[in-house]
């Protein structure tokens, strides 16, 4: 009878090296794989509020604005996203980025008092009993430039931003859509930091608040024409700063401000 030969020990170990190094040359792609599928559903996310942003500034002639008390009271609560979110198919599923932390994401959840709608934040986007996103405590995947670039309380001028405060405070009441010189340069929403202050909106000048660096160390980033591109925040933030050229930061500032001027 033939015996049957087994494969030796040194055999294995080439096999098992070949295997680990094939595994190590493979897995940087299947990552950067995933890293650009992230950044693609993302951008779709995006594009997906601009098409809802046109649809809303187109019927109303406003933008959705920032924030809002709710009549249940409890803090202010953030308005563009629930807004938005009424002209959108996929509903809140589209402001989930799947590169930030999926505990941040925005889900459904129903009670009664404060932070929770009541029928007269309909008028906000929300229905009733719905959870509210309140703009000092909740955790969130995108931001939106309500100020733009400038302080408003330390410079006291008229509104830069896409809108922050409704129905009173600072900047108060929704902005006019013609109120945007050019929306092909003027930034809408983006990507938010994970470890960012005021979730819900973004501000150039504060590090806390710049656009987030979840794809490949950048941001995607929606335009008020509804396009979408990608950017670090050493081109559209205070990040870069100190390596600017003056027309840099010029250029830079024009993309937050809605009169188009630095």
């Amino acid at each position: 009878m033939r015996t049957r030969q087994a494969f030796t020990l040194v055999e294995l170990l080439v096999v098992i090296g070949i295997i680990a190094l094939l595994i190590s040359v493979l897995l940087p792609a299947l990552n950067k794989a995933n890293q650009q599928a992230r950044k693609i559903a993302c951008q779709s996310n995006l594009r997906m509020m601009g098409q809802a942003l046109a649809i809303y500034t187109n019927d109303s002639k406003y933008y959705p604005g920032a924030q809002a008390w709710s009549k249940a009271g409890g803090d202010p609560i953030a308005c563009w996203p629930a807004r938005l979110r009424k002209s959108m198919k996929s509903g809140r599923d589209a402001f989930n980025c799947p590169a930030q932390d999926p505990a941040f994401r925005w889900q459904l959840v129903m009670g009664s008092g404060a932070g929770f709608a009541t029928g007269d934040d309909a008028g906000y986007g929300y229905d009733p009993g719905e959870r509210t996103l309140s703009v000092f405590t909740t955790k969130f995947h995108y931001g939106y430039n309500d100020w733009g670039y400038h302080d408003p309380i330390a410079s006291n001028i008229d509104q830069k931003g896409l809108g922050g405060d409704i129905g009173g405070g600072l900047g108060s009441g929704e902005l006019k859509a013609s109120r945007i010189r050019k929306s092909t340069e003027m930034i809408a929403i983006a990507d938010v930091g994970q470890f960012a202050d005021w979730h819900l909106n973004l501000d150039p000048r504060d590090p806390k608040q710049y656009p987030g660096t979840v794809h490949n160390n950048g941001s995607n980033v929606l335009f008020c024409d509804g396009h979408v591109g990608w950017f670090r925040n050493e081109e559209i933030t205070d990040a870069g700063l100190t390596k600017m050229s003056t027309s840099q930061y010029q250029t830079m500032r024009r993309m937050w401000n809605n009169d188009n001027e630095p």
